[in-house]
């Protein structure tokens, strides 16, 4: 009997994907390196043709109540946060900017702080407090050459938790927001 072949699948930041290259078989599904905490389905059959497998899992943080706007100088974000379990804690918290709507961690323009605030990082990571109002903002003045081009640009608030025990933890997102 030869030993399991690991294979890692990509899960989009709106928790879809999808895999054609799943062949007919029994198999265990670990979801780990996530921003979820850590889940597995111990067995799971594939058949030959078109399968669906949907799973429900508990996010380290949900990002609620965010307005992104343009207020002045400034897009601001506005945002609560609440914990999947009560042991989680915000490590850190930031306003990203692209020009595309797969604006993230890993694909932002670069901005500078200015009189705006878009990066927070907490260290020691901090409680969550649910009725806490967070505020990240890019001062546009000081960005002049990011937004030389007259364009759309789309802006998402992403916040990494900090949960012991459960390795690495990826950044859950807020939806994009176009101006």
């Amino acid at each position: 009997m030869q030993p399991p072949v690991l294979r890692n699948w990509v899960i989009k930041q709106n928790g879809e994907y999808r895999n054609n290259l799943v062949y007919p078989n029994t198999y265990k599904i670990e979801f780990t390196a996530c921003n979820f905490f850590p889940y597995t389905i111990d067995e799971v059959t594939f058949k030959s043709g078109p399968n669906e497998l949907d799973f429900t899992v508990t996010p380290y943080i949900r990002i609620k109540n965010c307005t992104i706007k343009k207020e002045g100088d400034f897009i601001t974000a506005s945002f609560t946060l609440e914990g999947g379990k009560s042991t989680v804690k915000v490590s850190s918290m930031a306003l990203y900017v692209f020009t595309d709507k797969f604006v993230s961690e890993y694909v932002n323009l670069g901005v500078s702080a200015g009189s705006g605030q878009p990066k927070r990082t907490f260290s020691p990571a901090e409680t969550i407090d649910p009725e806490t109002i967070y505020t990240l903002s890019i001062d546009l003045s000081a960005n002049a050459s990011v937004f030389a081009v007259h364009r759309n640009y789309y802006f998402r608030v992403g916040v990494k938790a900090n949960q012991s025990g459960v390795g690495t933890i990826r950044s859950n997102y807020f939806p994009y927001v176009k101006i």
